[in-house]
Order: structure tokens, then C-alpha cells, then sequence
């Protein structure tokens, strides 16, 4: 039902959908994201739209709260398509063998990502370039199906 309310063309998609189990008031919480990120606006219209198709459904006039929303910015990315828009942030990785990479990215595709890692750090300074060569690639493929987790660093320097 999600996806059908949702407008074409826009490059909006369904990140997840969810209904509480509650007997007295169920809520239906539906997460939007969009290859180009997903707005108030956007997520107001299918709102609307969803209530639209709940009200058309036969039967008794049910009471719920539905949530249409974005993700949140602490929020993991968890589809291929999510990356893309993140080109040139700060992410930190988690892969499935539980060891983490920091660092920027630099390309996403279908199948896998290129991360620039950041210079590890060495005691309160960070490693020399040279050092940072010895020890680091200059940037490093990362496979979706590696990725446990991925998050964007939020900076506010």
C-alpha cells in the first residue's frame, strides 16, 4: 500500500513499513528516503495518499495513527541506492567480520562502494602522509553484501 501512494518520477522509495499490534489504536509508520533525499513535502503528500486508500478500504471505519517520515540522519543506510547521495561525506563501516573503516566516499555502484580511508590515528596526532600511504590504501572497495552496517559521520566542525 506504501509504495502505491507513492508519486512517480520522484525517486522516492520505501526504506520500511510497520504496524504496531496494538488492539486499540494500531500505528502505521512508513520510512521514505529518495535517491536525491525525501522532504516534509514528500512525505505529506503520501501521507495523504496512504490515508486516501485506508479510508476507501471496505469494512468498519477503523481508528489508527500513521507516521509517514525520513530517516533520521543518525539513521544506517541500508539499501545500494541510498549511497550515491552521500559521495564525498565521511561514513563509518561496519562489515559483517565485525572490523570497521572510516572514511570518505567516493563512489557507489549496484553491487559495491569506494571508501577513502581516513589516516588512523596515533596517539593525539594523526599519522604523516607517508605513514598514512604505508599503512593505508589510497581508497579501498567495500561489497554491499560485506556491509553490517553503515552510517554517515555527522561533522560539526
Amino acid at each position: 500500500m506504501a509504495d502505491a501512494a507513492l508519486p512517480d518520477g520522484q525517486g522516492l522509495f520505501v526504506l520500511d513499513a510497520r504496524v504496531s499490534d496494538s488492539p486499540v489504536r494500531p500505528k502505521a509508520r512508513v520510512v521514505l528516503d529518495g535517491d536525491e533525499g525525501v522532504g516534509i513535502d514528500e512525505c505529506a503528500r503520501v501521507s495523504r495518499a496512504i490515508n486516501r486508500q485506508l479510508e476507501e478500504l471496505p469494512g468498519e471505519e477503523a481508528s489508527y495513527v500513521l507516521e509517514v517520515t525520513s530517516p533520521g540522519a543518525d539513521q544506517p543506510l541500508t539499501l545500494p541506492r541510498q549511497f550515491p547521495r552521500h559521495i564525498g561525506r565521511m561514513l563509518a563501516i561496519t562489515r559483517q567480520d565485525g572490523t570497521t573503516v572510516q572514511g570518505e566516499l567516493r563512489a557507489a555502484s549496484a553491487d559495491a562502494l569506494i571508501l577513502a580511508p581516513e589516516a588512523p590515528k596515533r596517539g593525539k596526532y594523526k599519522q604523516t602522509a607517508a605513514e598514512v600511504g604505508a599503512t593505508n590504501p589510497a581508497s579501498i572497495e567495500i561489497f554491499f553484501a560485506d556491509i553490517k552496517s553503515a552510517i554517515v559521520v555527522i561533522s560539526f566542525k
